[in-house]
């Protein structure tokens, strides 16, 4: 069970994990997905069609199961994607701008004023995104917002052929592309995470 913070432990938790590598955010994601993510698909069907990809559920992870998408048709050797919704439950976060380029970099602000398990959940969103997109053929680099995380990227560095993907807490669950600067929000972190899997739908040709 996690415990809950007085405001000190809450700050004195947020400098021990801002120091902390990403591949160990993602540790401590990992560990409490039964609490943050456990139940993101609820449906009986355990595999189904769309728009030319099969998805079949894993549940080896009761806590946390996965849609694993694939192309319909496809050799042994196609990629499998990774997703916790099934594209009917983003469809309803509009989004008409670019998704497709040569190269992204990922970032956050690791200060930013929010809860620890959307900070977590946010980690997980930048684990998950590249890991998918590399799968897709994408020269993908992490960073984050502020100098005290290592080097800064905002999206001053965002470019026709290499876009910055900004995750944040909002008071909407949206996506929007502003000069190649490309922002995923949700009004919590699984509502992040949510968007992030329309993006990827949308890169994808799924949705």
């Amino acid at each position: 069970m996690r415990r809950r913070l007085g405001e000190s432990g809450y700050q004195s938790d947020r400098k021990y994990k801002l120091g902390m590598p990403i591949f160990i955010v993602v540790i401590m994601v990992l560990s409490v997905l039964g609490f943050s993510i456990g139940s993101f698909s609820g449906t009986n069907d355990n595999e189904f069609s769309y728009n030319g990809y099969s998805f079949e559920l894993d549940a080896s992870d009761e806590q946390n199961p996965l849609w694993k998408a694939s192309k319909e048709g496809a050799d042994n050797g196609e990629q499998e994607y990774d997703f916790h919704f099934r594209p009917e439950e983003v469809l309803d976060i509009v989004f008409e701008g670019k998704v497709n380029y040569p190269s992204f970099t990922l970032v956050d602000n690791p200060e930013e004023n929010i809860s620890i398990s959307d900070l977590q959940l946010i980690a997980l969103s930048k684990f998950e995104m590249k890991s998918t997109l590399e799968e897709a053929g994408k020269i993908v680099s992490v960073g984050f917002m502020t100098n005290s995380s290592g080097v800064k990227v905002t999206c001053e560095n965002a470019s026709e052929n290499s876009a910055v993907v900004v995750f944040e807490i909002s008071n909407l669950t949206q996506i929007s592309n502003a000069n190649n600067c490309i922002t995923i929000a949700g009004n919590n972190g699984r509502e992040v995470v949510r968007a992030k899997e329309m993006f990827l739908f949308r890169l994808l040709g799924i949705a």
